[in-house]
């Protein structure tokens, strides 16, 4: 009855009792339940049995089990997920969640404090964190990093995990303070216990790396990324997934920095090694598409870009549902790709569908949330000018075309500032729109701005540059010429 009272009270199949309740003796087991439906204390339905909250709780606030009548049960829950860093296992259990939860919150009411408990913790922690489910996730972590301390002492390696853990969290949730708080102490002990080249090392330096990219210290990020690299590729070989995880980073880095072709060379690295080494569908190959298709919008290779990222997104729907901070990416990615392709109605539905995610799970604070908020607005807005500007270019009533326009330049000054790259497409309208009115002085001023914009943020030969470059001299021959005419 002990055992019974820390399940939840939910219908629960004989043999997954057999398994939960760890028992040794079926025929025992059979006779027992039996028993208990005879007197009223289960419930047995369609070959169900379920234990009634009210009696569940009496049986367990009366006569409380000891930590070591369920230490079997502790510890099979536990074994279920000890691969908790594989994403894989997150999905696996995804759906009997209730069991670990029913688990723990019992675990911490009998006030047991030992390495046992501390292994759940951190796993389910980690579990919910894979999930997207932030919030679950921090209390189990702040347990595991707490009781560590306590029993190992803060400079043990496994307190060290626990440390980048909580800060991995910590870091998805934008607290980027605490993570590097966390995150230092790490490599502090994994430096003094495990030594430079020790694969826990590489992990550190590997998520310090994220972390500096995140708050947009590049320098540091690439270093730490580097040194990542340079012990996985000794210690696991070029090939490894996890090799691809670093070679992947440090894309994610040089694609910042407008080094375009180094990150477009690691990607199709990373890639590669993935598609060899995991399947078809895992989560990583997503990631590994979802940023090629970035990055080939970013270059201008839109034809490229579009069916990886749906891919990317189709992958991580099928592995993780709908409700999750990655598929919000997702859907945020396509929504910007739209925008680049002035499909601005197909924007706003991609956006809506990403705000919509990380508005049920991501802190009020979090930069995506408010990221997601900016373009649902200015998606919105531009869509409506975009509608009046078409139709307002039919009916040749071109004041009113300047007027909506001019709007479209507000509002992504508004948003994005009067230097951002995106700003500079809504003055390419503005120029190309006087040039189609013969107003070349005008024209030119703006497309002096386009270009001034582009020429800091895009590579030499991107499309976009080299079209700008083409259009000013464009307008300038006619400016010239009609100078001349004057003349």
């Amino acid at each position: 009855m002990k055992r019974l009272s820390v399940l939840p009270s939910i219908g629960i199949s004989f043999e997954n009792l057999y398994k939960f309740l760890v028992c040794e003796d079926k025929e025992q087991l059979e006779d027992f339940l039996i028993e208990l439906v005879d007197n009223g204390w289960l419930i047995e339905s369609q070959h169900l049995y379920k234990f009634h909250q009210i009696l569940k709780e009496f049986v367990f606030d009366n006569y409380k089990p000891l930590f070591e009548e369920i230490e079997k049960q502790v510890k099979f829950f536990s074994s279920l997920i000890c691969e908790s860093k594989n994403i894989q296992v997150a999905i696996e259990v995804k759906d009997n969640l209730i069991y670990f939860d029913e688990i723990v919150y019992s675990v911490i009411k009998i006030g047991e404090i030992n390495t046992t408990t501390t292994v759940l913790y951190s796993n389910l922690g980690y579990i919910y964190y894979h999930l997207g489910m932030y919030l679950k996730a921090l209390p189990l972590c702040k347990k595991s990093v707490k009781i560590r301390e306590r029993i190992l002492g803060k400079n043990h390696p496994d307190t060290a995990t626990s440390y980048d853990d909580l800060a991995q969290l910590y870091s998805s949730m934008a607290k980027y303070k605490q993570a590097l708080i966390l995150y230092r102490k790490a490599i502090k002990i994994r430096l003094h216990r495990q030594g430079s080249d020790h694969l826990n090392t590489a992990t550190s330096y590997n998520h310090l790396g994220e972390l500096y990219r995140l708050v947009k210290d590049y320098h540091k990020a690439l270093a730490f990324q580097k040194k990542s690299l340079k012990i996985r590729k000794v210690v696991l070989g070029k090939n490894h997934p996890d090799t691809a995880t670093s070679y992947h980073d440090l894309a994610l880095i040089y694609k910042l920095t407008n080094k375009y072709e180094k990150a477009l060379s690691l990607y199709e690295k990373a890639l590669k090694i993935r598609k060899q080494s995991l399947e078809k569908n895992h989560p990583d190959i997503a990631t590994s598409y979802n940023d090629l298709g970035t990055l080939y919008m970013e270059i201008g290779e839109y034809q490229k870009a579009l069916p990886i990222l749906k891919k990317s997104l189709k992958i991580k729907k099928d592995f993780l549902g709908e409700n999750h901070p990655f598929i919000a990416t997702g859907y945020n990615n396509l929504s910007w790709f739209y925008y680049y392709i002035g499909k601005y109605s197909k924007a706003f539905l991609q956006m809506k569908k990403a705000f919509n995610i990380r508005l049920q799970t991501l802190p009020k604070s979090h930069p995506s949330l408010i990221g997601s908020k900016k373009g649902l607005y200015m998606f919105s807005k531009l869509k409506h000018y975009h509608h009046l500007i078409l139709f307002y270019k039919s009916k040749r009533k071109y004041q009113q075309v300047l007027l909506f326009l001019d709007k479209s330049i507000k509002v992504h000054k508004k948003l994005l500032g009067s230097k951002h790259l995106y700003t500079s497409r809504s003055y390419r309208d503005m120029s190309l729109f006087y040039y189609k009115q013969y107003e070349y002085k005008k024209a030119l001023k703006y497309m002096k701005k386009v270009l001034d914009i582009q020429e800091k943020n895009l590579f030499k030969n991107h499309p976009h540059l080299i079209q700008s470059k083409k259009d000013l001299e464009m307008i300038k021959n006619k400016l010239n010429q009609t100078e001349k005419e004057k003349i």
